[in-house]
């Protein structure tokens, strides 16, 4: 079989790998390619609906599952936290998981709303400023809230609990380290952004946001997990995102797509389509502006999730389930960007006859210089391809 100038490497993709893991790369014959890597982007997340290396602003609305924060916490409006469960973590000594966990203090100054953590504990690791109560002013026991300093067990700005925690649990150390944590986040989202494959796509943020419905050469699956890799150099780091459409996509495929950002400094989602997948964005500054959901886990430098302005959707505890190995290999011959083209018209799987000729191509489009028809892959996997539906040009 010869290949597309397009792509000059097969992709294995099969039965051979486990499922949930796509093994991406290059294999050229006669070439020894090298042992690939396994690249499981969320290890070390514990379970944790969002992450962030610094600190968290919580507007609207709320998120099914719990929150870590390396830094301070500010509250600006209701939000509740932990709504569906409050994770795996358990710290040390504790007797119920940690669905919010603070690696700093709560900025009561700048806060003027209150979080609800409705399954399981909060840590918080500076207290200075910082009541924490398990009874009322009548000394009557409360399930525990965190308060301002002297502002009392009502106080309308709070952190409250729906459990009774042990006072002296709130501040105690989670061993947690937010640090070390993200800089395997980072190390992991620039190997990513190197692989290559029909279930990855490379594209920049500009041409993303000219998809208006995004479809996927086969429905998300443990056996068909997506890597989306966004270039956000062209606009210096920064993306504004009207996410699109996902036709025929619920938060039952969500765990099978990531969304990788390995040069983003700021990434806001100012609306759009519920997003469907985990953002993976270690290095930046997250902002939901958004009134749709957000089906995935959030990794990012800090959070903004609605402001004081624009509210933002719900957080969906649908973690990312999949894992990459990516293989060190040889360039890609002319300039192909990989995966699939989101843009392209179908195209039907070439019959036996056709399986020895050169892969067929689609034609062109303004986001990849050429398209991908279909490949078919070791281990039965079936050829790919999908519809794409440009956005209405204003």
């Amino acid at each position: 079989m010869s290949l597309s100038p397009f792509l000059s490497a097969a992709v294995r993709i099969g039965a051979s790998a486990a499922a949930g893991t796509v093994v991406l790369g290059t294999a050229l014959t006669g070439t020894a390619a090298a042992a690939p890597v396994t690249i499981d982007p969320l290890a070390g997340v514990e379970g944790f609906n969002a992450v962030a290396r610094y600190d968290a602003a919580l507007a609207s609305t709320e998120m099914e599952g719990p929150l870590a924060a390396g830094g301070d916490l500010t509250l600006l409006g209701g939000y509740n936290i932990a709504a569906h469960t409050a994770g795996a973590f358990t710290a040390p000594g504790d007797a119920a998981p940690s669905a919010l966990v603070v690696g700093g203090g709560v900025d009561w100054d700048a806060s003027s709303g209150y979080a609800r953590v409705q399954n399981g504990y909060i840590k918080i690791g500076v207290l200075a400023a910082t009541d924490v109560l398990t009874e009322d002013a009548n000394q009557a026991a409360r399930t525990t809230r965190a308060v301002p300093a002297g502002a009392g067990y009502d106080a309308d700005v709070r952190v409250e609990t729906t459990e009774h925690q042990p006072g002296e649990s709130v501040g105690a150390d989670t061993g947690l380290n937010f640090e070390a944590l993200f800089a395997q986040f980072e190390d992991r989202s620039a190997a990513l952004a190197s692989c290559a494959g029909a279930n990855v796509l490379n594209i920049s943020g500009e041409d993303l946001n000219g998809v208006a419905e995004f479809t996927f050469p086969a429905a998300p699956s443990a056996g068909d997990v997506y890597l989306i890799n966004v270039d956000t150099t062209g606009t210096g780091g920064v993306f504004d995102w009207s996410t699109p459409n996902f036709p025929g996509i619920s938060g039952a495929n969500a765990p099978y797509i990531l969304w990788n950002f390995p040069d983003a400094t700021e990434v806001t989602v100012t609306g759009g389509d519920s997003l469907q997948g985990s953002v993976y964005a270690p290095g930046a500054a997250f902002t939901d502006e958004s009134a749709s959901n957000l089906e995935g886990t959030v990794v990012a430098a800090s959070l903004d999730l609605g402001t004081a302005a624009a509210s933002g959707g719900e957080l969906h505890q649908q973690p990312f389930a999949g894992a990459f190995e990516c293989e060190a290999g040889e360039e890609e011959e002319e300039g192909g960007e990989g995966g699939w083209n989101p843009e392209a018209p179908a195209s039907e799987t070439p019959s036996e006859d056709e399986s020895d000729e050169a892969l067929p191509s689609t034609g062109t489009s303004s986001i990849l210089p050429v398209s991908l028809a279909a490949l078919t892959l070791a281990a039965g996997a079936a050829a790919l391809w999908a519809t794409r539906t440009r956005r209405a040009q204003n």
